[in-house]
């Protein structure tokens, strides 16, 4: 029973190592960065099977190539069994040929499987994808990303074999990227363009701006026409470039771009600043349904409840809406905030239907 079940994880484990060994042909294949070359070299120092592994299935995705050119095919297969050794079957096949053939159909199998996971996405994929004031949803696409969609927000995505375009053209989304070095993942917010690989952000498209937050690895900023960065006319094999005026954006930064026009015609700069941790936090809080202040003007605090809420918060004096505020409240409860403020800072609330109108008390005399 013992060496039953010890059989059992031994073969799991091969089969572990077969999988990962065809994943890293593939990606190989595609291209590694700098760093994905040494996990792979960290990789291969592990276990002694996986060297092994690796080079047979590399050889399988030879041959698998190879047959795909038909004047080829005959003479490598010929070439690469005939040196193989091995009994006779009785239907006059070697015993080791049909064996190896096995394990290449195996290998194959595994290879092909895993170029399918990785391979681009077909050039017909298009969706439209919208929130409703309140509400927030997560889109999974086809090649492995993620689309988390904040409240009244609206994207559309075009996928083609050369790239990954989302155009968000109203609200704020956040993109978990899955890496396809071969096929950029672009996205569009009014004259701003982000390009990454495979990476973790966050967009922002408000009435005269772009914010860009990078929770994980980077991404290149540019403010430009939208559609004016696509690497229309470049071959499929090569990645597009980055333009020369963006901006890199790494993990931990914020970028913040303008899309109002300097006085004299000219593109406003592309600021990118360092963020720390419990900004980076606060800036993603939407995701779990939450909406945190910390020294907020009010004015700013009031208008991240209405993106959120039917009724509408409205300031009535300036000085009130430079007020601090600072707490932590579901997005929907707007009723909640306006009786801390009624309660706690002077503030009285008029309501009239869906429109709440907030002003300072006035202040009675003393006799």
């Amino acid at each position: 029973m013992h060496s039953s079940s010890m059989r059992a994880r031994d073969f799991d484990d091969i089969s572990a190592i077969e999988r990962a060994a065809a994943e890293w042909v593939v990606r190989r294949q595609n291209g590694l960065t700098e760093a994905e070359e040494k996990e792979f070299e960290n990789w291969l120092k592990g276990a002694q099977q996986r060297s092994t592994f690796f080079a047979e299935m590399e050889e399988t995705s030879q041959m698998l190539d190879q047959l795909r050119k038909p004047a080829r095919a005959g003479e490598a297969a010929t070439a690469d069994f005939r040196a193989i050794p091995g009994r006779r079957r009785a239907d006059g096949r070697s015993q080791t040929w049909w064996l190896s053939m096995a394990g290449l159909a195996a290998a194959a199998a595994v290879l092909v499987a895993i170029k399918w996971r990785q391979a681009p996405t077909g050039p017909d994929y298009a969706q439209v994808l919208a929130t409703d004031v309140g509400e927030l949803r997560r889109f999974a696409l086809p090649d492995g990303s993620v689309i988390h969609l904040n409240t009244d927000s609206s994207a559309r995505v075009n996928f083609n074999e050369r790239e990954r375009r989302v155009e968000l053209s109203r609200g704020e989304a956040f993109f978990s990227v899955a890496p396809q070095p071969r096929q950029p993942f672009w996205v569009e917010a009014g004259a701003v363009s982000v390009r990454a690989v495979g990476t973790a952000f966050n967009v922002r498209l408000k009435s005269q701006s772009v914010e860009v937050v990078v929770k994980e690895g980077k991404v290149s900023v540019d403010q430009s026409p939208p559609g004016a960065v696509a690497a229309a006319s470049m071959p499929r094999s090569a990645p597009a470039e980055i333009p020369s005026r963006s901006k890199l954006v790494a993990a931990g930064e914020k970028a913040i771009v303008s899309l109002a026009k300097a006085p004299d015609g000219a593109e406003q700069a592309i600021v990118v600043a360092e963020l720390a941790s419990p900004q980076i936090e606060n800036a993603l809080v939407w995701q779990t349904r939450r909406l945190e202040f910390s020294g907020t003007p009010l004015s700013e605090v009031v208008a991240e409840f209405n993106r959120y809420n039917r009724h509408q918060l409205v300031i009535a004096d300036e000085a009130l809406g430079s007020q601090s505020f600072g707490g932590a409240f579901a997005p929907e409860r707007w009723d909640a905030l306006v009786e801390i403020l009624e309660q706690g800072f002077g503030v009285s609330a008029e309501r009239n239907g869906q429109v709440i109108t907030l002003r300072r008390n006035q202040l009675v005399p003393e006799p």
